[in-house]
C-alpha cells in the first residue's frame, strides 16, 4: 500500500512538474497582431468526431458497453477508456494553451493602452482647446461683420467666421471619433480577457484531474479500479468548459479584427 502510494504520490508529481516546465518555457508574450503564428491549431470538427461526450455515447461506441465479460474485454475497454481521457486531455490542453497565450497578448496591449490612454488624453485636450479657441475667433469675426463701419467686407467676414466654425466642428468631431475607437478597443479588450479567463479558471482544475485520471488507469494492472465513477469524473464539468470555450473564441475572434488577423486566428481555435 505504501508503495502504491509513493508511485502515485511520484507520478503526479512528475506531471505537475512537466507542465510547470511547458508553460515556463513555451509561453511568451505575443503582439497581438502576431500571436495566431504561436497557437497550437485545434480543428474543432476532428475535436467533436474524436471525443465522446457522454458516458452512454462512450458505452454506444464500443457496442458491448459495460456488460462484457473476460479479462480481455476488460482491458481493452479500459485502454480505450484512458485513450479517451488522454486525447481530451490533448484537445482541452491545446484550448488552454491558446488562450494563455492570448491572455498574455492581451496583457502586453492593454500596457500599451495604458500609454495609449494619457496620448489621447493629451491630444483630446489639444484638439478642445484649439476648437474653443476657434470659435471665439468665429464668434469675433461675426461680431465684427455687424459693425456698420465693416458693412463692406460684412460677407467675407461672414464666410471667413463660417470656415473657421466648420474647421471646429471637424476638430471635435474627430476627437470623438478617436474617442470611440479608443472605448471600442478597450471594451473589446475587457470582454476578451473575461472570457479567457472564465474558461482557463476551471480548467486548471480540469486539466490535472484528467492527468489524474489517466494515470491512475495506467496504474491499474490488476483493473480493480471502478470505473463508472472514473467516467462520471472524466466527463464532470466538461460540457460547461466546451460552452465556455466557445464562448472565448468568439471574443477572441472579435478582439483579433482589431488587428486583422481573426481569419488566422479562427482557422488555427
Amino acid at each position: 500500500m505504501t508503495e502504491a502510494a509513493w508511485l502515485l504520490a511520484g507520478g503526479i508529481t512528475a506531471l505537475l512538474g512537466r507542465r510547470l516546465f511547458k508553460r515556463l518555457a513555451r509561453l511568451t508574450e505575443q503582439y497581438p497582431e502576431d500571436v495566431y503564428m504561436f497557437l497550437q491549431p485545434l480543428n474543432w470538427e476532428d475535436f467533436e468526431r474524436d471525443r465522446a461526450l457522454e458516458a452512454g455515447e462512450f458505452d454506444h461506441n464500443y457496442g458491448s458497453g459495460w456488460c462484457g465479460s473476460g479479462r480481455f474485454a476488460e482491458g481493452r475497454r479500459r485502454r480505450n477508456l484512458r485513450a479517451r481521457i488522454v486525447l481530451d486531455r490533448e484537445y482541452l490542453g491545446r484550448m488552454d494553451y491558446n488562450l494563455a497565450l492570448l491572455e498574455l497578448s492581451n496583457a502586453n496591449d492593454r500596457r500599451v493602452c495604458g500609454r495609449w490612454r494619457k496620448d489621447q488624453a493629451r491630444d483630446s485636450q489639444r484638439r478642445l482647446e484649439t476648437a474653443a479657441g476657434m470659435e471665439k475667433e468665429a464668434t469675433a469675426l461675426e461680431r465684427e461683420a455687424e459693425q456698420p463701419e465693416n458693412q463692406p467686407v460684412a460677407q467675407e467676414l461672414k464666410c471667413c467666421a463660417a470656415r473657421i466654425r466648420a474647421e471646429s466642428k471637424k476638430l471635435l468631431a474627430e476627437d470623438a471619433e478617436y474617442k470611440t475607437e479608443f472605448e471600442t478597443h478597450a471594451r473589446i479588450m475587457a470582454e476578451a480577457r473575461s472570457a479567457f479567463r472564465e474558461f482557463r479558471s476551471p480548467a486548471r482544475w480540469q486539466l490535472p484531474k484528467l492527468d489524474c485520471l489517466s494515470l491512475l488507469l495506467s496504474l491499474d494492472r490488476l483493473m480493480v479500479l471502478p470505473v463508472r465513477p472514473v467516467v462520471g469524473l472524466w466527463q464532470k464539468g466538461m460540457p460547461e468548459l466546451l460552452r465556455l470555450y466557445q464562448q472565448a473564441r468568439e471574443k477572441a475572434l472579435a478582439y483579433g479584427v482589431l488587428y486583422r488577423n481573426d481569419d488566422e486566428i479562427s482557422k488555427r481555435m
